[in-house]
């Protein structure tokens, strides 16, 4: 790569893991001025944007930031808050507002949806587990637990840690 890497943009994109690390990227990606730039994103739970930080159910397990500083956009640092208003989920009189993590997952879960709505063709979510990255011609290929396997110029992991991590 040359001292220019910030000027290459690849045109098409997988990133295994959907939770929300590879949400929040998939967003960011798609904002690029690339109209050519295609993401796959892969997640083989049954919801993306969870991931385990956001997979609880219980009401108690709330974020450690108020609803007001959290946000899938660092350039928009209100669009959590106006989520949660625009649902009914908060009044502003209830501001500062510590949302349950299971609320900003069902956020993060919205944001592919909405981007596959209006970046139609540009982005494509695929339910499936991924086994391995090989090289390939174009670039990376990506085998799935389905017998297929996807091919594109770059691959981002960004599948978390594991459920149950080790116990020393």
């Amino acid at each position: 790569m040359t001292g220019r890497a910030n000027s290459i943009i690849p045109n098409s994109i997988i990133i295994v893991g959907g939770g929300a690390s590879g949400v929040v990227l998939a967003a960011h990606l798609l904002k690029s001025p690339n109209p050519d730039l295609r993401v796959t994103l892969i997640e083989r739970r049954p919801h993306f944007g969870q991931g385990i930080a956001y997979s609880t159910l219980l009401s108690a397990h709330v974020l450690n930031v108020s609803a007001a500083g959290m946000s899938a956009y660092a350039d928009d640092p209100g669009n959590f808050w106006r989520w949660l208003l625009e649902r009914g989920l908060a009044t502003p009189e209830q501001a500062p507002v510590y949302a349950p993590r299971s609320v900003y997952a069902r956020y993060l879960k919205e944001l592919p949806d909405e981007l596959e709505a209006c970046e139609t063709g540009r982005l494509r979510l695929i339910r499936e587990e991924s086994l391995s990255i090989s090289p390939s011609a174009s670039g990376v290929e990506v085998a799935l637990a389905n017998g297929t396997s996807i091919v594109a110029h770059l691959a981002v992991l960004a599948t978390g840690h594991d459920e149950e991590p080790g116990r020393t």
